[in-house]
């Protein structure tokens, strides 16, 4: 296991649930909803301690989605060294989470080995997943046949569907529908872009925002000129590039986690291409913004979560002041900010939240607790629902534009 930084935050409430770790200084972590007050909460440090929540997380540390895998590291390392300060209410006992970090390699196979070994060796009792789409769905059916909640922090729509053989499978990544609907809206207004090209990763991330940007387009009257896939973990996207632009498109849609989008738009813009760029939600990694990639970037126009812009200037609900801590936590420690990094803290929040909620680590409960009421998190309001489990609601989203200064919210 890690070692844990401790930083500093200031205290963060739920609408249903005291269920964040980024909270105050006195750092009330995860409360059970039972109808106490926050003042009441403060009496959990008097309550027995239980036995640690042992809580399975398996990341892309190395590979081809290490750029995922170690922002969502960071995001956990902060959430659980916050949870820890207070615990987590569970019935009338205080319990401590103990997180147990596996590598996946960014191979599914090794992804698979992981999450066995954390399941049957370790008896998590929940597991988080981050990085490629490939190990995510590997793990997927793994959590599934052994009735363990699976936190999937990707946005890839396949990972929870079908919901009925899906039903401890989680995702808080945005669904594809939503970024694909304010993509379109922003090329809609953009006037000029009639005609659009798709590079989209060669994977269950891509192949949602192909079908879900194929449908937004139709419907709005723009044409889809063509349609290229690209590769994951490769070094370069040269070829790809120059069969895109063939066809010339008035815009390029480059729908891929980090780091394929910006290399991509970097082979765009080495084979010449000028045009606008429209990248999803996977693209909000400080790696988009790293060397050479800027100047390809720069100009484009992203989807993600609020708290990617930084910190608000008005901080006026308790939401925006969990926001302006984490972000102010995060590039404390580890320097440049990665937008992909929320999903691995508000996974550890809403998961530890759900064992508070159910008064119980019995996995069928868990998993009621997480369907049966929301959470606010990091990224925005959570709603897990019995026939949906894509819980990330689409007004948590909004529009970037990439520039040098960095990302900066469009109104």
């Amino acid at each position: 296991m890690a070692s844990y930084a401790r930083p500093g935050a200031a205290r963060l409430s739920r609408r249903s649930l005291l269920a964040a770790g980024i909270s105050g200084a006195a750092a009330v972590a995860v409360a059970a909803c039972d109808g106490r007050s926050d003042d009441m909460m403060a009496g959990s440090a008097s309550l027995p301690r239980g036995a640690d929540l042992v809580i399975g997380a398996c990341l892309d540390l190395t590979g081809s989605g290490r750029t995922v895998g170690v922002a969502q590291q960071r995001g956990l390392q902060i959430a659980l060294d916050l949870i820890n300060q207070s615990g987590v209410t569970v019935g009338h006992t205080t319990r401590r989470v103990r997180l147990l970090v596996k590598d996946t390699n960014s191979d599914p196979d090794s992804a698979v080995a992981a999450a066995k070994q954390l399941i049957s060796g370790e008896q998590a009792i929940g597991l988080i997943v981050g990085g490629s789409a490939a190990t995510t769905s590997a793990i997927a059916p793994v959590a599934e046949q052994a009735s363990v909640p699976m936190m999937a922090t990707g946005c890839a729509d396949d990972i929870v569907k079908p919901v009925p053989q899906r039903r401890f499978v989680f995702k808080l990544g945005p669904n594809a529908s939503d970024v694909a609907a304010v993509l379109t809206n922003n090329i809609a207004h953009a006037g000029g872009v009639d005609r659009v090209a798709i590079l989209a990763s060669a994977d269950d991330h891509g192949d949602s925002g192909l079908a879900a940007m194929r449908t937004a387009l139709t419907t709005s009257g723009r044409t889809m000129v063509t349609t290229v896939g690209l590769p994951v973990g490769v070094s370069s996207y040269q070829s790809q590039a120059k069969q895109v632009i063939k066809d010339r498109p008035d815009g390029i849609v480059i729908w891929s986690m980090a780091p394929t989008s910006g290399l991509a738009a970097r082979a765009l813009h080495d084979a010449g291409y000028r045009g606008r760029l429209f990248f999803d939600s996977g693209a909000a990694s400080d790696d988009t913004l790293a060397g050479s990639n800027r100047t390809a970037t720069v100009g484009g126009v992203l989807v993600s979560p609020s708290i990617l812009g930084g910190v608000p200037l008005a901080v006026t609900t308790p939401e925006a002041v969990a926001q302006q801590n984490y972000f102010e936590q995060y590039t404390s420690l580890f320097g440049a900010f990665s937008g992909l990094s929320i999903y691995g803290a508000d996974a550890l929040n809403v998961l530890a939240g759900a064992v508070a909620k159910a008064g119980s680590t019995d996995h069928l409960r868990i998993r009621n607790g997480l369907e049966s009421m929301p959470f606010d998190g990091l990224a925005g309001e959570y709603k897990f629902q019995t026939i949906e489990h894509g819980g990330l609601q689409a007004d948590a989203l909004q529009l970037f534009e990439i520039e040098q200064s960095g990302w900066v919210q469009l109104t």
